[in-house]
């Protein structure tokens, strides 16, 4: 416990100091700022530097040390920003860190940790970017940022336990900052409040275990930030447009993307605003050139990890490039097709391509999935009819924005129609959270974007202390199954196996997933090895 507490608050407090030095460097610090976004923020532009920092040192020990030394500078120099920022409510604070510290506690390992997760931030631990890294394991390529932040936000020797202790960090800030959003503390009252409300409900009603997380739901939580910072500083927002709220709108859309490509619908936002405000956001400065510069270290990242742009898209792969692996891009999504659509259950007389195509799929998937579909919609119903209960609609408004509003209906829709084109693709209820929240979301915003709101507040409070034990009781019950022990090396113990030393040419590698790196669970044998610089580069030899 004392390691989880005491890691815990350091990763926070970095994330805090990291959000403050870099909404200071861009001259954003405003009373609208507050601990749980400023951390948001820091943990985001934390992780996107960390993309840029693998790229040439591995992401070890040392970057996390140094880190502290630069907020301690920041700090003697800054002493009064520090403080001032520094405000948080301990009825938010308190109960949110106890129920995350239970998920913490309450976790065994995450779900795919020994088929790639733990291997991805063990290689990018101790190595700088492999050239064809895909090679060692096929899914390697899709390279998630989500694992690079599990990379850096841990200490090598507590690597197991680190990774629930970011997921945790998540959970949250997120959570304190939409707490701290519907005005019962502060009594400070928002158009958007109970949009905020409805999703956190949901948040601690769905995700109440941090080892089914992987690199979806973050992804999820920080797409709910986007819906917020979208509504507080764009759609309700009086003043004048900033480029600065862009700007770290943008970033987090990237990293989105970044954790989950199937995110990619959520650029209409940033286009959106581009176009109706072109006169505003569309300037050629440093902050834009930030944008561009983070986009593009994504993308030559995916080249040299895959030899592909965004894998696995094999039209967006390169041939010419001696370390691609197109044929980990065939077996990938031959693998994802039929794992997700359900072939392995089917018993018609379709052949798989068949069974894959024309929707033909539809209802054994439905026959797989239902009981986890129909959980899901009981919940996003159950938090709907919550909120709406702690609301009641007043006077129409005097002076109504209708274009504004219909914008943002405009936009809903199109994320949910582009959200659920992808999903028709790789349908898979856990990785599309998102869009049954988007259709929660406007719903409830049709319901209310005329009205006056008045919020029943005792309603309110009871709905969420009832939620946070919900979510506190529910990892309880498994700490007791485990005997009150928290040990995530004995949990794995039964699925780690011996890394093998593999060698091409003078370069090793190991199979594997627990030991020493890089590793993978591919053997290597017909490729080639060649060190160029500081990189090393795996690749096929041209006949």
């Amino acid at each position: 416990m004392t390691i989880i507490l005491s890691h815990f608050l350091l990763f926070l407090f970095i994330c805090y100091s990291n959000g403050l030095i870099f909404l200071k460097k861009i001259n954003h610090l405003t009373n609208a700022n507050n601990f749980y976004e400023i951390s948001i923020i820091g943990l985001a532009v934390t992780i996107l530097a960390a993309q840029i920092i693998n790229f040439f040192y591995p992401l070890n020990n040392l970057l996390i040390y140094l880190n502290i030394i630069l907020i301690i500078y920041f700090i003697i120099r800054n002493k009064k920003t520090f403080l001032n920022n520094l405000k948080i409510s301990y009825v938010i604070f308190i109960p949110i860190l106890i129920i995350s510290i239970l998920n913490i506690y309450g976790s065994k390992f995450s779900d795919d940790i020994n088929h790639y997760h733990y291997g991805s931030i063990l290689n990018t631990d101790n190595h700088n970017y492999i050239w064809g890294l895909s090679h060692l394991h096929n899914v390697y390529g899709t390279s998630s940022i989500w694992l690079i932040g599990h990379s850096y936000f841990n200490f090598e020797e507590y690597r197991l336990q680190d990774i629930h202790i970011l997921n945790g960090i998540i959970l949250f800030l997120i959570t304190c900052l939409f707490a701290s959003e519907i005005g019962l503390v502060n009594k400070k009252k928002n158009n958007y409040s109970i949009i905020i409300f409805s999703i956190l409900i949901f948040i601690l009603l769905k995700y109440t275990r941090l080892k089914e997380f992987g690199i979806d739901r973050p992804a999820f939580l920080f797409f709910y930030f986007l819906i917020y910072y979208y509504l507080k500083n764009f759609l309700y927002n009086k003043n004048i447009v900033k480029f600065n709220d862009f700007l770290i709108l943008c970033l987090i859309c990237f990293l989105i993307i970044f954790i989950k490509i199937i995110f990619l619908s959520i650029l209409i936002i940033p286009f959106y605003l581009m176009v109706k405000y072109r006169k505003k956001l569309f300037k050629i400065n440093f902050k834009s050139a930030l944008i561009f510069f983070i986009g593009l270290s994504f993308f030559l990242k995916n080249i040299l990890i895959s030899g592909c742009l965004i894998f696995p898209i094999d039209f967006l792969c390169f041939e010419s490039i001696s370390w691609n692996n197109l044929k980990g891009v065939k077996e990938i999504t031959i693998m994802m097709d039929t794992i997700n659509k359900s072939w392995f259950l089917y018993s018609g007389d379709l052949t798989q391509s068949q069974y894959l195509n024309n929707f033909n799929w539809i209802s054994t998937w439905i026959n797989r999935n239902f009981t986890e579909l129909l959980e899901f919609l009981i919940t996003v119903i159950l938090c709907i009819l919550i909120t709406i209960s702690c609301f009641k609609k007043k006077k129409f408004l005097k002076k109504i924005e209708n274009v504004k509003y219909k914008e943002f209906q405009l936009v809903l829709l199109l994320l949910i129609l582009f959200s659920l084109a992808i999903f028709f693709q790789a349908p898979i209820i856990r990785m599309f959270h998102h869009i049954l929240i988007l259709i929660m979301v406007l719903f409830l915003f049709t319901l209310i974007k005329e009205k006056k709101i008045v919020l029943k507040n005792n309603l309110i409070l009871f709905f969420l202390i009832t939620a946070i034990f919900f979510n506190g009781y529910k990892n309880i019950l498994r700490i007791k199954k485990e005997h009150f022990i928290n040990d995530p090396l004995r949990a794995v113990s039964a699925y780690i196996w011996k890394p093998h030393e593999k060698k091409i040419d003078n370069f090793s590698y190991f199979q594997g997933w627990f030991g020493q790196s890089p590793i993978g669970n591919e053997n290597l044998k017909g490729l080639s090895h060649k060190k160029k610089f500081i990189f090393d580069i795996i690749y096929k030899k041209k006949l």
